[in-house]
Formats: C-alpha cells, structure tokens, sequence
C-alpha cells in the first residue's frame, strides 16, 4: 500500500491495472488488488463489523414480521432511513462477539406515543403470565383504543422474533393474560409497545424477562 501525496493520480479513485486507487481519511491510497487482509483492521474495526452484521441480521428478522414499519414510518420526510436509525440507536447493544449484550437496552420500535404508566409483567395466581398497567391515566396523545403489542425473542444469539397473539387487547382494558404456546416455552424475553388504532403511530418498546424469580 502506497500513499499518494502531489502528483496526477492525488484524489483519484478506481482501479488501475494490478492496483485500486481509493481515497481514505483525505488521503489518496494506491494497493494492489487482494492486498488487504483481515489484519489491517484493528481490534476495534473487526468488533464494530460483527456489531453491525448482528444488527443487520436482527433488522431482517424484524422486517419478517413488519416490525420495521414504527422506523420507517419515524424518518419519513427526512434524509436518515429507518434502517439507518434503528442501527444508530441499537448497535451499541451488541457485543464484540454479535450477541444482544443487555436485552433491556434493545428497542425494537420507535415512535412518539407513551406506553401505559405502571406498566409491569407478572405471574399471577394461576402461575399465567399477566401484564398490567394504569388504564385510568390518559396523557396527550394516548387514546383508549390504542392497541398493546406483543413480541418474544428467544435469547441474546438468536434474532428471530416472534409475534405473539394477544387477542385485540387496547390501552382502556388494563390488563392482558399472556398465553405461551409450546413452540415459544422458551422464548424468555418479552417486548411490549403501543400503536396507535391505525397503525400509524407507535411507541418505544418496553423489555421483561419472563424468568420466575425463585
């Protein structure tokens, strides 16, 4: 690798016979081609690409089930993508390693409405999953008939994401009994958010660990 610093080719880019000429940090750099290896990236480099596949991945697993709308929707009208924003808020979640570091820091939707005040999962008498919160607060904004979601994932290196079907549960009914089916027994993280009766509007996501505490 050669830097290039007066001359014809200064701030030229493309490739020239054997060599591939780029420009990198305001300087003009000449390689031949198959000339980088994995180690001319420092530690750090290599850390913040596998946080960025990881990220990536999870976004494709989301955009599976159409949970990409409350990003996309976010940045309309402005020059940032839903993607490119989901990245930003999420990819300091994730380790050197690609997993979900601290699934409490992840947000998987985005939006401008409030989630329900006192908002907390339980196991109730029955040994049932049960959420509640505050029905009989209402801020600017919320409306009684937004509607309260539900998603699983399974663990901090498997992205998938699952929607869970809770019934048509809105913000005015206070609670709502959470039924795992047996396929998703061990998908122990649990993702609340509220969008709005047209599905325009959402809120950020809420995280629980559905893990009895002994």
């Amino acid at each position: 690798m050669a830097i290039i610093k007066d001359g014809y080719m200064k701030g030229a880019k493309g490739g020239l016979g054997d060599f591939v000429v780029y420009q990198l940090g305001g300087q003009t750099v000449v390689r031949r081609k198959g000339e980088r290896k994995k180690g001319m990236f420092s530690a750090g480099q290599r850390a913040q690409q596998v946080r960025m596949s990881a990220v990536s991945f999870l976004w494709r697993a989301m955009r599976a089930v159409e949970m990409d709308k409350s990003w996309c929707g976010m940045m309309r009208g402005r020059r940032m993508t839903g993607y490119n924003e989901f990245v930003r808020v999420n990819v300091s979640v994730f380790t050197e390693e690609g997993m979900i570091g601290d699934f409490g820091k992840l947000r998987l939707t985005n939006g401008r409405l409030l989630l329900p005040p006192e908002l907390e999962v339980h196991l109730n008498e029955e040994g049932m999953w049960e959420m509640r919160w505050d029905c009989g607060v209402y801020y600017p904004g919320m409306s009684e008939d937004d509607r309260i979601k539900v998603v699983l994932m399974k663990r901090e290196d498997v992205f998938t994401v699952k929607i869970l079907d809770i019934g048509d549960c809105r913000r005015r009914h206070g609670r709502v009994r959470i039924r795992l089916p047996p396929e998703l027994a061990e998908f122990s993280h649990l993702f609340c958010y509220v969008c709005s009766e047209t599905g325009e509007e959402f809120s950020v996501s809420r995280h629980f660990c559905l893990t009895p505490k002994l």
